[in-house]
């Protein structure tokens, strides 16, 4: 409970607050070594990253909750429908990212 109310004093209200820290900031705050507190963020960091995953990925996962398109072509190119699933389609410019 202690250390809840001084990661409060100090304006960190989630672990989201936590990861932007300094390991020294950190150090200081808890009085432990610099290496501790760099453990420490280490570990906030794993816990609050996102899971990467590719396209195909969240295609397949949300497959099953694909609303269908009308058009047919569409829909089979869009494997079955709309899923709420965005996909974002980065390259080179001229690289045909819009077609």
């Amino acid at each position: 409970r202690a250390l809840c109310e001084l990661l409060h004093s100090k304006g960190i209200r989630s672990l989201g607050d936590v990861i932007y820290l300094a390991p020294w900031e950190l150090r200081d705050w808890l009085m432990v070594s610099e290496d501790e507190a760099t453990s420490l963020l280490s570990r906030a960091w794993d816990a609050f990253a996102v899971t990467a995953s590719s396209a195909w990925d969240s295609m397949e996962r949300a497959a099953c909750n694909a609303v269908p398109i009308p058009l047919t072509s569409l829909n089979e190119a869009a494997g079955g429908g709309f899923s709420g699933v965005f996909v974002e389609v980065a390259g080179a410019a001229g690289g045909g990212e819009t077609q």
